[in-house]
C-alpha cells in the first residue's frame, strides 16, 4: 500500500457512517437499499460513501441478480499501520531535492550578496567595483 493509498483509507475510516457501513459488510455483503435499512440513511448517502470506499480500496462490489452487492475487501485490512508508517516516503526524494535546492540558493545569495554593488547612483569622487568614478 503506498502512502497516498493509506492517507485515503485512513481519511475514509474517519467518517461514522462509512465506519458503521464496513462493519455492516464485516457481518455480511449488501446492497444499498439493505444498508440504508439497517444504518437509517438514504439509499444515496449510502451510494456515495461505498463510492468513497471503493475509491479507498475498502469495499468491493459484484453483480447478483437485480443487486449490485458490497463486501469487504480483506486484502486492504491485513496491511499493518506499523509497515505502511515504516515505508520510504514518496515524499522523501522530494524534500531532499528541496534542501539541495534551498542549500545552492542560499549559498548563491550569500556570494551574490558580497559582490553586489551599491544600487545608489554614483556620485563624482566615489570607488565602485574597482573603478574609480572620478572621471566620469
Amino acid at each position: 500500500m503506498t502512502e497516498n493509498e493509506a492517507i485515503q483509507l485512513f481519511k475514509c475510516l474517519a467518517d461514522k457512517s462509512r465506519l458503521q457501513i464496513l462493519k455492516s459488510l464485516a457481518v455480511e455483503d449488501m446492497y444499498v437499499e439493505r444498508l440504508a435499512e439497517r444504518l437509517g440513511l438514504s439509499a444515496p448517502t449510502i451510494s456515495f460513501h461505498l463510492k468513497k470506499l471503493s475509491d479507498a480500496g475498502a469495499v468491493k462490489s459484484y453483480k447478483s441478480q437485480y443487486y449490485m452487492m458490497y463486501s469487504l475487501n480483506p486484502a486492504i485490512f491485513k496491511v499493518r499501520i506499523l509497515d505502511i508508517l515504516q515505508q520510504e516516503s514518496d515524499e522523501a526524494a522530494l524534500q531532499e531535492t528541496e534542501e539541495f535546492l534551498e542549500r545552492v540558493f542560499d549559498g548563491r545569495m550569500g556570494l551574490m550578496l558580497n559582490t553586489m554593488v551599491d544600487p545608489r547612483p554614483a556620485q563624482k569622487g566615489t570607488y565602485c567595483a574597482g573603478l574609480y568614478l572620478g572621471s566620469i
